[in-house]
Parts: C-alpha cells; sequence; structure tokens
C-alpha cells in the first residue's frame, strides 16, 4: 500500500495522514503493480536477518516510482508483482 500527495507527487511506503510538504490530505494507493528491475541474493547474514538466503528487489511501479523490499521467493528481472504481498 502507498500514501501519495497529488500537489507535490510525493510518496510514502507508510501509512501518512497529511502531506509533510503542503500539509494537505494523503490519497491511500491500493492496487499499485510493480516490475522488478533488478536485484542482489544476500548470503551472509546480519542483525535482524539471520536467515539466508534472501533476495534485495527492486521494484519499479507504472509511474516510475521504485522502492527495494526483501522476499525469500526467488522472481526474475521483469516479472511483475504486488510487494504487500511479497513483504517478510
Amino acid at each position: 500500500m502507498e500514501y501519495h500527495c497529488i500537489r507535490f507527487n510525493k510518496w510514502w511506503n507508510y501509512p501518512v495522514k497529511k502531506c509533510i510538504l503542503c500539509d494537505g490530505d494523503v490519497v491511500e494507493v491500493l492496487d499499485m503493480k510493480y516490475k522488478i528491475i533488478g536485484y542482489t541474493e544476500v548470503f551472509v547474514p546480519s542483525e535482524n536477518h539471520e536467515e539466508v538466503p534472501y533476495f534485495q528487489y527492486l521494484l519499479e511501479s507504472e509511474e516510475g516510482n521504485r522502492k527495494i523490499i526483501k522476499s525469500y521467493d526467488d522472481h526474475s528481472i521483469g516479472d511483475s508483482i504486488d510487494p504487500d504481498l511479497e513483504l517478510i
């Protein structure tokens, strides 16, 4: 789920009620489809990420917004996914 200020075209990945730039209302965008444009497979455990291997995917939406998610599922570049279903 994404949150969007139409006036400043600002996006958030977490719930916000007001835009930090204009104090205007933020619209909740539910159906965002993303395409995988890059990924890294991680083999070295770190704090709060002890279970390996896992993937870090770089995603891009139809509007050109990008985000990074962590997933244990193996996908290929060009696959379309819903990041809300993938989040760990």
